[in-house]
């Protein structure tokens, strides 16, 4: 299972719900929790902020440089 859907779901948050926090579409984040679309490094900061874990928990390699 993709990291961010099992952070979600341990949440109790439904797609549309974290979309909606997140203030993208439904599809986009099915995409992302498909690994079909990586989002920016601000969007997958937003992702880690709102469900509680640190970037590289949900992105371990696609922004290791980017640690801040």
């Amino acid at each position: 299972m993709n990291k961010i859907k099992q952070f979600r779901i341990e949440r109790n948050l439904t797609q549309k719900e974290l979309s909606d926090l997140l203030g993208i579409g439904q599809s986009t984040l099915s995409e992302i929790e498909n690994n079909k679309y990586l989002p920016r490094i601000d969007l997958a900061k937003k992702i880690a902020k709102i469900l509680n874990c640190e970037l590289d928990e949900i992105f371990p390699e696609e922004y290791e440089q980017s640690k801040i």
